[in-house]
């Protein structure tokens, strides 16, 4: 990995020939300003009617721009270091939410059910009928052996804690609130009146409670799904009971099945490929867990769903197929949701609110493995509405994540006509002049690509973008990379906003056809592209490339290889450049800033402004140059150096993490130790 410290050469003899100097010190020089005035206006955020619930990551962002790709470079690698653990995977995401919780982080979560489950003569019937069920019609002793019926029986016993603790997460929301009207508030941005207006309810969950549930249901089906792997072919099984709580469906035969339905409390289909249509759920019913072993499978419907409740969706492998029109794939509206796929070339297809969508919860996607496509319209592939945190973690494989076409079903104010995408690393809140005059600020969304070359293609918002107080980030490690979208893309933020790019290899290409992209800020906004290495090409019509905007901070960093940058329009603001729209105001005494960077290699600009150019030191564009306002701060610098901004944790991860991990899985796992094989 390579980044922007130290200039040599030409710059050498810029500096007067005395020593080397930090590019960024180089670009302060030229401003004249001091470093800790690289930073947007810091009164902006407690003018927000919303200040005491903006998310603290947000609030680190705006305050110190220079650091926030170390700082989402940081979070991006606890989660690949620890994607072994999706426990700890959700832990994480709910720390995002606003959930300080580590549930199960030095022990087993469930430990007061597993001594109760292990003094039982049949668990299994136990577990039923804790769920409300009749255990009469269930497989004999013979059939479905004791050691099998305890792992089915701690999948629902867990899932009846899971809806315990939604008790406490909801138990200030009014009794009237439906899934239904939820979901007809986010998807038609039709609002109830104030007792069910979910923009004020949103601050009335116990979030603690609501990821929590999450967390012991995770690690029963962890649990599950070691035991799946550590066993002999189980016997052949097929039964389904009806509980209070949803239906409970095991099937281990080697058929291809097809079952449809309302969600049910747990479904297990170990082998075939099989076909699997959720409609919805009985009302009452809070929470759904669905595990495939292996094959070709097809899931359609409102698959890993949690809306006021908790929902998982957990597939051992193979080529699948997840077909929804919205709110599935790992959507958490007023709950928590995972989708765990463990490898195979996976196709997810939706409209919208899905693959890693979040208000007021967490939702997180992880796929190991495979040449996918995730293709939705608007409020997918890692979109974090108010209150939520969505994480997508996609580990390996050439993948495609599309959000172009279709319908219009959330239409963009800048181009009408095409959806506002909110997604591929989208935090975004409401803003009250575009819905009723009532704002609520933005979530956290979070799209990880670790391998491949990727293709990222969008409308509106999007590939690390974030409005209205939200954080959106994209952090792609590896391969040659296609992003594409028209207009707040590609790290981008608006309404004092954080978006942030970072990818750390390959030769990629960046094209924005319209506006405010590629490391661009508006509005107070802070936005941060860092591309590590490659021959890359930039492309964007105006604003954009190291463009900020009223009050906004960009910062473009690309730090080596032989690159490409286009600036097609004729005001040409990039390349570190910062600018006003409404002069004549106190906003020409706002505090804006935009700096590019380019660290290494033959570099060609094509851009109408002079300026610009390999090697050189440059002023950014300003409509006002000699009065140098605090509001047309930008300068670029081209030239050789080691790296400036970090975007990668300094120290390295300890054993100790290690150990109290494993720790926790073998208390988890002790209780099997103390169940003999069979009667």
């Amino acid at each position: 990995m390579r980044s922007c410290v130290a200039a040599v050469g030409w710059l050498l003899l810029m500096a007067g020939g005395a020593s080397a100097q930090d590019p960024i010190d180089r670009l302060v020089e030229e401003l004249g300003v001091d470093r800790a005035e690289l930073r947007a206006d810091p009164l902006a955020l407690l003018n927000s009617r919303d200040r005491d619930h903006q998310s603290p990551l947000l609030r680190a962002a705006l305050a110190e721009p220079m650091r926030l790709a170390w700082r989402v470079g940081t979070m991006e690698r606890r989660f690949v270091d620890r994607s072994d653990s999706v426990h700890r995977l959700v832990m994480y995401t709910g720390g995002l939410a606003g959930a300080d919780i580590a549930r199960g982080y030095l022990d087993n979560p469930l430990a007061v059910l597993d001594r109760e489950m292990v003094r039982q003569d049949d668990p299994l019937a136990w577990a039923i009928g804790m769920a409300g069920g009749d255990a009469s019609g269930l497989p004999t002793m013979e059939q479905m052996p004791l050691r099998f019926r305890a792992e089915v029986a701690r999948l629902v016993v867990a899932s009846l804690q899971a809806d315990s603790f939604l008790n406490r997460a909801f138990r200030d929301l009014p009794r009237e609130l439906t899934a239904d009207m939820l979901q007809e508030q986010v998807f038609e941005s039709r609002f109830s009146d104030d007792v069910l207006d979910y923009r004020i309810l949103v601050d009335r969950i116990e979030y603690e409670a609501l990821v929590g549930g999450l967390l012991d249901l995770t690690a029963a089906v962890e649990d599950f799904d070691d035991y799946l792997a550590s066993s002999p072919e189980l016997p052949e099984v097929s039964f389904s009971v009806e509980t209070r709580h949803g239906l409970v469906r095991v099937s281990t035969g080697k058929t291809d099945d097809s079952w449809s339905g309302v969600a049910p409390l747990l479904s297990i289909d170990l082998y075939g490929n099989d076909r699997l249509e959720v409609s919805g759920r009985e009302r009452g019913a809070r929470v759904s867990t669905i595990i495939d072993n292996a094959g070709d499978d097809v899931y359609t419907g409102a698959v890993a769903r949690g809306i006021l409740g908790v929902g998982v969706l957990w597939d051992r492998g193979g080529n699948d197929r997840y077909e929804g029109s919205g709110a599935s794939q790992s959507a958490a509206l007023f709950g928590a949701s995972l989708l765990y796929e463990g490898g195979g070339n996976d196709v997810y297809t939706s409209q919208r609110f899905s693959q890693a969508a979040a208000i007021a919860g967490a939702a997180l996607l992880v796929d190991r493995g495979g040449n996918d496509l995730y293709k939705s319209l608007t409020m997918a592939e890692a979109s974090g509405g108010p209150r939520g945190a969505a994480v997508l973690l996609d580990l390996s494989g050439d993948d495609v994540y599309a959000m172009t076409g279709g319908p219009v079903l959330r239409n963009s104010p800048q181009l009408p006509g095409r959806n506002s995408s909110q997604g591929q690393g989208c935090g975004w809140g409401l803003r009250a002049d575009l819905s009723d005059g009532r704002s609520v600020s933005g979530g956290v969304g979070v799209l990880i690509d670790v391998a491949g070359a990727d293709r990222y293609e969008a409308d509106v918002f999007a590939q690390g973008s974030g409005f209205y107080e939200g954080l959106g980030a994209l952090v792609d490690n590896a391969g040659d990379d296609v992003y594409t979208a028209p207009w707040y893309g590609m790290a981008a933020g608006a309404h004092r906003a954080a978006g942030v790019l970072i990818d750390r290899g390959g030769n990629d290409v960046y094209t924005a056809s319209h506006y405010t992209s590629i490391a661009a800020a508006h509005d107070g906004s802070v936005a941060v592209l860092v591309d590590e290495a490659g021959d890359d090409r930039y492309s964007a019509r105006n604003l954009g490339i190291g463009g900020a905007h009223d009050g906004g901070v960009a910062i473009f960093c690309d730090n080596g290889g032989d690159d490409r940058y286009t600036l097609l329009d004729k005001a040409g603001h990039g390349f570190g450049s910062a600018r006003i729209t409404h002069y004549g105001t106190a906003r020409e005494e706002s505090p804006a800033l935009g700096l590019f960077l380019d660290g290494g290699g033959v570099d060609r600009y094509e851009t109408p402004r002079p300026g610009p150019a390999d090697n050189a030191l440059w002023r950014g564009a300003a409509d006002y140059p000699e009065l140098r306002l605090p509001s047309e701060r930008g300068a670029g610098i081209d030239g050789d150096w080691s790296p400036v901004f970090r975007t990668v944790p300094r120290t390295a991860p300890g054993k100790e993490d290690e150990k109290n991990l494993r720790a926790a899985e073998k208390s988890r796992r002790e209780w099997r130790l103390k169940l003999p094989n069979s009667l």
